[in-house]
């Protein structure tokens, strides 16, 4: 009996151990399954990324975003926003919402550790502190520049890992400065966007706490909003297309057409991303959806359930995006029929 009673044991042991690993193995297919076609660029070190680009992270704190680096080009030291250098950071407009909602700016971030030695070359725990920064009454600050997400709803600096960097922003009224230099207010646009999308916010000189549109190629005007050709350089420029880093031309997604996937394809059923009208190539969107090709969801206001059972079946999604399996890949009635029949034999 006792020998049965082992064997019972080691029995539903294995049973649950065989369950765990098919729902680790079900949430890493979850978690994989789109990262290459809806990140394009996306990168966990420089050593992914093409010859003659950086990795690149960005700080966020924004809902439903994780992993939020991108490889960019770099020539030379300062064509990044990193250290020293005020440069560009990541664009993500050819990345599923929500991250396309992202708005990138190049600012200061606080430092213990810099090298304040604007001379000296950073070593190994050490970054170069930006040379001569300070504050609105002349007071030096160890800071670097990086690149961080902004809420142009809220006028506020979405720095994910730094109270102290978001308390300086606040000593600064960077969040200020950014929209009033980096926003375009007109009616018109489309975008919401610091430099609608297609650029990167950063300060018009090093240690400056001004602030200006620098755009990606193939864009211009004061806030990136004009798209003069098909050129790119950065894997997530081209709307819903990607950039070919060989040809350095966008190339578009069925659905879309023109000079950086900008103008919407009439005649194709994906038009609009499905979310929308393609009217003079010009997409009309659907309510909830928003951007140049009706790739951007509205955030709705909905009421918290108190029950969990609720929760679940009015977004049966939810689990999936979290990591967690669905319902349906929960332990099935024979294996939980068995486990009943081990747990039983093991108390008796």
């Amino acid at each position: 009996m006792h020998a049965f009673k082992l064997c019972a044991t080691l029995a539903l042991a294995a049973l649950y151990q065989a369950e765990a690993i098919r729902m680790i193995n079900f949430s890493s297919k979850v978690a994989t399954a789109t990262e290459d076609t809806d990140r394009p660029g996306i990168c966990k070190d420089t050593t992914e990324c093409a010859t003659g680009y950086e990795c690149t992270a960005l700080q966020t704190t924004r809902d439903a975003t994780v992993a939020v680096k991108q490889c960019l080009p770099k020539a030379v030291e300062s064509d990044v926003c990193a250290g020293q250098y005020a440069g560009l950071c990541p664009t993500f407009s050819s990345w599923k919402s929500p991250y396309n909602q992202i708005s990138s700016v190049c600012t200061y971030m606080t430092a213990d550790n810099c090298a304040k030695n604007a001379t000296a070359k950073s070593v190994k725990g050490e970054l170069m502190c930006v040379a001569g920064a300070q504050d609105h009454d002349g007071n030096e600050i160890e800071v670097i520049y990086g690149c961080v997400d902004y809420d142009p709803k809220n006028k506020k600096l979405l720095f994910g890992d730094s109270d102290k960097s978001f308390k300086l922003s606040k000593t600064l009224d960077t969040a200020s400065a950014l929209a009033d230099s980096c926003l375009n207010t007109n009616a018109n646009s489309t975008s919401g966007l610091l430099c609608s999308g297609q650029g990167t916010c950063l300060p018009t000189a090093i240690a400056s706490l001004d602030y200006t549109c620098k755009c990606n190629v193939g864009y211009s005007g004061d806030y990136c909003d004009k798209v003069e050709s098909n050129k790119c350089a950065l894997p997530g420029q081209c709307a819903t297309g990607v950039c070919n880093l060989t040809t350095k031309e966008c190339e578009c997604a069925a659905g879309t057409t023109g000079n950086q996937c900008s103008e919407c394809d009439s005649t194709s059923s994906k038009a609009c991303n499905s979310k929308g009208t393609c009217s003079n190539t010009t997409c009309v969107c659907n309510d909830g959806w928003e951007g140049l090709q009706c790739t951007k969801q509205v955030k709705k206001t909905t009421v918290k359930s108190t029950s969990n059972s609720s929760a679940s079946s009015s977004n049966p999604s939810a689990a999936a995006t979290s990591g967690v399996a669905p319902a349906s890949n929960a332990i099935t009635p024979l294996m939980f029929a068995i486990a009943s029949v081990l747990i039983a034999a093991v108390m008796n």
